[in-house]
C-alpha cells in the first residue's frame, strides 16, 4: 500500500529530473553553437578545454609554490 502512494511522487521526481537534465543539455547545446558562431565571425579561437586545465594547472602550481615559499620564511 505504501509503494503506490509513493508511485506518483517517484515518477513526478523522475520526470522533473529528467527534463531539467534535458534543458541543461540544451543549454551546453547551444552556448557550444554560439561559441562556434563567433570564433567564426570573429576569426579567433577560444582555448579548448584541455588547453584551459593546462593553463591552470600552471598556474595553481605557480601559485602553491608562492604559498609555500611564503610558509617558510
Amino acid at each position: 500500500m505504501e509503494n503506490a502512494s509513493c508511485d506518483p511522487l517517484r515518477r513526478a521526481a523522475h520526470e522533473a529530473l529528467s527534463v531539467g537534465l534535458g534543458f541543461g543539455i540544451l543549454g551546453f547545446n547551444r552556448l557550444q553553437v554560439k561559441r562556434r558562431e563567433w570564433e567564426r565571425v570573429s576569426g579567433m579561437t577560444l582555448p579548448s578545454a584541455s588547453e584551459i586545465a593546462t593553463s591552470m594547472s600552471t598556474t595553481l602550481g605557480a601559485f602553491a609554490s608562492l604559498v609555500a615559499d611564503r610558509g617558510r620564511r
